[in-house]
C-alpha cells in the first residue's frame, strides 16, 4: 500500500474537504430552492426537504471519507473528492447558463473546488484515474442527489 498525506482517517485534506462541502450546503440549504424556482424549475423542491437531503449526502460523503481513510483506501475518497470537484463546477456552469449566481457556486469555486482537487492531487492516483473519479463523480452526482431528494419526500413534504 502506497503511503500519502491524504489517506489517515482524519488527515487534514480530508477535513477540509468535508468543511467545505458543509459551507456549500449550508449556502444551499438558504438559498438554492428560492433560486431554483426561479431559474430552474425542475431542480425546486421544499427547503426542508432539500435541507434533509442535503444533510443526507453529506452524512453520505463524511462517513465514506472516514471509512476509507480509517481502511487506509483512496477508492470512495477519490470518488467523493471527484464528485466534489464536478459539482463545484456544474455550479459555476449553471450560474453561466442562466446568467444568474447560483447558490453554491461561490463555495464551490473558493472552498469546494480547491479542497476537491487538493485532495484527489494527494491521494496515490495516475492523472487517468483522478480524471476518472471526476468523471465517474459528475456521472453519479445526480442520481445520488434525485434518491436523496426522493428519500427525505418520504419523511418532509
Amino acid at each position: 500500500m502506497t503511503e500519502c498525506a491524504s489517506c489517515g482517517p482524519l488527515s487534514a485534506r480530508r477535513r477540509l474537504l468535508l468543511a467545505a462541502f458543509i459551507v456549500q450546503n449550508l449556502e444551499e440549504i438558504l438559498f438554492l430552492p428560492d433560486w431554483a424556482a426561479r431559474h430552474a424549475p425542475l431542480l425546486a423542491t421544499g427547503t426542508a426537504r432539500f435541507a434533509l437531503a442535503t444533510a443526507a449526502l453529506t452524512l453520505l460523503a463524511g462517513l465514506a471519507l472516514w471509512h476509507d481513510g480509517r481502511r487506509g483506501r483512496s477508492g470512495l475518497t477519490s470518488l467523493v473528492a471527484g464528485a466534489l470537484l464536478a459539482n463545484a463546477g456544474t455550479h459555476i456552469a449553471m450560474s453561466v447558463w442562466t446568467f444568474s449566481l447560483m447558490p453554491g457556486a461561490v463555495s464551490g469555486l473558493l472552498l469546494q473546488g480547491p479542497a476537491a482537487g487538493w485532495l484527489l492531487a494527494g491521494l496515490p492516483l495516475s492523472p487517468h484515474a483522478r480524471l476518472g473519479a471526476v468523471a465517474l463523480g459528475l456521472a453519479l452526482t445526480p442520481p445520488l442527489a434525485a434518491a436523496s431528494l426522493a428519500l427525505a419526500g418520504l419523511f418532509v413534504v
